[in-house]
């Protein structure tokens, strides 16, 4: 292996990722989280219709708090992308003024 790293070492770091993540908390104290459901779908025509303005909008403030928190969803992309080849809904469109 290049750069003197051993096989063990490989395994333990694939399985260090795999497993649920350790997370240090301010004060240095370890908390241990499981990891988020992995999300497959895509938003549908009939979901669309459904919100509003006001709940789009906070669905944005959310990913953006998640963005900035480092806690993004766990995304199945390449299921999404098949779930999202028939027809795309999207609920925004954010212009640049």
């Amino acid at each position: 292996m290049k750069n003197g790293t051993k096989p063990l070492q490989v395994i333990l770091f694939m399985l260090s990722v795999s497993l649920p993540v350790v997370l240090r908390a301010q004060n240095g104290s370890a908390k241990l989280f499981s990891r988020s459901p992995v999300v497959k779908g895509v938003l549908t025509l009939e979901e669309r219709d459904q919100l509003t303005p006001a709940k789009i909008l906070q669905q944005l403030k959310e990913g953006n708090h998640r963005f900035r928190t480092n806690k993004t969803l766990r995304r199945d992309l390449l299921a999404q992308a098949g779930n999202a080849a028939g027809a795309q809904f999207p609920k925004a469109l954010l212009e640049k003024k």
